[in-house]
């Protein structure tokens, strides 16, 4: 088996249906909202081929009939049938095919990131790699009320992931924030689907942070890239105006969170 780390494929994990978002996903799945003239899917999807990715694997649970017309000789489109029964990890065990057979980069489908981003993150070394957002605060202050609200603990050293998860008490014990962007080899898949397995609840309750949590717990190595913005979350209709305000108020020079750039 090769030895290269680089990912040549992604998969996309699209099967909640968004909630937060109220009217916008009552017939079609969070991925399809509109931000900038286009769906959060196309985003990412030229993203990730402009970033080297070759093919990309779409797994689906609400809304999925709305996804098929994605489907092309680089994209297919997977049916998580039990989506509402489990979390964003119980998705992303659906593309095991996929993750086992070579590198892969996971990322979620409610982000819009630039893909010299998704460059980096694809091609890094290392068995298992997630991408960190260390200009998060600015965003985050558009989104929430208090930013400490909604951040999560991210503390990296030396470009490995020492913790993550959890409220933090003070804007400044935070390195920045998980960007719902991994890169995993089918030996760091084996490691992270060991962790999954250990715990049956874990598929059904948790997500990716907590995975990751648990793999640090039990030693797994994490590798750390830093990104410098360029990249959204819309998880709400607050998320969604912020964003529409970040780009009209941008009178002089790049909104740092632009994706488009």
């Amino acid at each position: 088996m090769s030895t290269d780390c680089t990912a040549k494929q992604a998969v996309i994990l699209a099967a909640g249906r968004g909630s937060r978002l109220g009217a916008l996903t009552d017939a079609t799945p969070k991925c399809l909202t509109t931000v900038a003239g286009r769906t959060l899917l196309d985003w990412m999807l030229d993203a990730l081929f402009q970033s080297g990715i070759e093919r990309v694997l779409i797994v689906g649970g609400y809304g999925y009939e709305a996804l098929t017309g994605y489907q092309s000789p680089h994209v297919t489109t997977i049916r998580h049938t039990c989506w509402s029964e489990t979390n964003m990890l119980g998705t992303l065990q659906v593309a095991e095919s996929w993750l086992v057979s070579q590198p892969c980069l996971i990322a979620y489908s409610d982000i819009a990131v630039q893909s010299a981003h998704l460059a980096r993150l694809r091609t890094a070394p290392n068995d298992i790699v997630v991408a960190n957002n260390t200009r998060w605060h600015s965003l985050w202050i558009e989104r929430f009320a208090d930013a400490l609200d909604d951040a999560e603990n991210f503390v990296a050293d030396a470009g490995a992931l020492r913790k993550i998860g959890g409220r933090a008490a003070i804007v400044n014990a935070i390195g920045g924030q998980f960007m719902g962007l991994v890169k995993t080899t089918p030996n760091g898949w084996a490691q992270l689907n060991a962790v999954l397995n250990s715990d049956p609840n874990l598929a059904r309750t948790g997500d990716t942070t907590k995975l990751l949590a648990c793999a640090l717990a039990v030693a797994i190595p994490i590798s750390v890239i830093d990104c410098e913005g360029g990249w959204i979350e819309i998880d709400s209709l607050s998320d969604l105006q912020a964003v529409e305000r970040g780009l009209s108020n941008r009178a002089t020079g790049r909104w740092a969170h632009d994706w488009r750039a």
